[in-house]
């Protein structure tokens, strides 16, 4: 789109409503102050919509440009093709945001079906300058897919699928950022994954797993780009649904919950996390409601999963016989691999790694605490 390279810095392009637009390259912004949005800033089905066609191509909009500060996506959908084109392995991400810049915004955007590993990504830039994003009232997902022959997974009702075909919802690295009003249904890897990101709040989104297994409804695993700082982080009144699918941990921190590397150096630290609340469909279940191991340091306080159910097995693709995995429940963590932590009643604490090492299985329990 080359409106952005000639109109400057300030240019907004307005696309028109109920349009498709179809991609072969990505839509590249150029300048700071600059807008894509569509005419009269509709929210629903007749936002504009743009289509990722190209062969070798996963991105559909690329805002982590140098001098870019105060660029806004806004008020359009974005698909971007999987089901049709297929995955592109290492692909970036459907909208890449962020970068050496501050102050993006993504608002009131539809996004779905990424060929690369996650809908929306925002890059930390150089020495993680980025700050100050806004991404608020998106509806994100599906995204990605379990793989129908791990033994660990379930096939979902699209199709048969290899492993590594997982992808994020939302994948956010800039500090300092606002994420809220956000629903995020059917991504597969994780549905928030908040990469340290300093300083960000990430309040009032939901997570919906419908059809599409769930490793994590909201990530704090990371280790970089900010070296495992959780400093400032809030992940506060959000809601994780498993309505009709698994979800295998509501809210993961620390890498511990996802491997095996108990180096103090490779801990995460830092974060509150409250008031966020679990709950469950008819046949929806969670492995584990807030999982922690690996992470020094956090608040957790006030979360509710009184109206969640939980089930599943022990992954025989795990080694987890070394160090069994607690009963699915709702709050789980290790008591020697989470130092100068402050934790809410109702904590199971016992040694543990590999959570995500829960596999599909039946309800066990239906309720759990708060």
């Amino acid at each position: 789109m080359q409106l952005f390279y000639y109109g400057g810095a300030g240019t907004t392009v307005y696309l028109c409503k109920d349009a498709t637009i179809k991609l072969t390259n990505s839509i590249f912004f150029t300048a700071a102050d600059q807008t894509l949005t569509t005419v009269g800033s509709p929210t629903g089905s007749h936002r504009a919509t743009l289509v990722v066609t190209g062969v070798d191509q996963s991105c559909a909009i690329y805002g982590a440009v140098n001098g870019g500060d105060n660029i806004a996506v806004r008020n359009i959908q974005v698909d971007g093709s999987r089901p049709a084109l297929g995955l592109i392995g290492g692909g970036i991400g459907l909208i890449e945001m962020g970068g050496n810049n501050v102050g993006h915004t993504v608002d009131n955007v539809h996004a779905f079906e990424p060929r690369g590993w996650s809908v929306l990504h925002l890059i930390e830039g150089y020495n993680n300058q980025c700050s100050g994003a806004q991404i608020t009232n998106n509806q994100i997902g599906p995204s990605g897919h379990a793989p129908s022959g791990a033994l660990q997974f379930r096939r979902d009702s699209t199709g048969n699928y290899a492993p590594g075909q997982w992808a994020d919802g939302i994948s956010l690295a800039c500090q300092a950022s606002f994420v809220s009003g956000n629903t995020v249904t059917d991504a597969t890897d994780g549905g928030i994954v908040i990469f340290g990101a300093p300083g960000s709040k990430i309040t009032g989104n939901t997570i919906i797993s419908q059809d599409r297994q769930l490793l994590g409804g909201i990530n704090m695993v990371d280790w970089s780009p900010f070296s495992g700082s959780f400093t400032g982080t809030e992940v506060t009144d959000n809601t994780i649904v498993s309505q009709s699918s698994f979800i295998k941990i509501g809210i993961a921190l620390g890498g511990m919950t996802w491997g095996v590397d108990n180096r103090t150096v490779a801990r995460t630290f830092g974060g509150l996390v409250q008031d966020n609340t679990f709950r469950s469909g008819k046949t929806g279940y969670f492995g584990y409601a807030i999982g922690m191991a690996g992470h020094n340091g956090a608040t957790i306080q006030g979360n509710d999963a009184r109206k969640a159910n939980f089930g599943s097995i022990e992954s025989p693709a795990c080694f987890t016989n070394q160090f069994p995995l607690p009963t699915p429940q709702s709050f789980v963590a290790d008591q020697w691999t989470t130092p100068g932590s402050s934790l809410q009643s109702g904590f199971t604490l016992s040694t543990l790694v590999l959570l995500v090492c829960r596999g599909p299985g039946k309800i066990l329990a239906r309720g759990g605490i708060s």
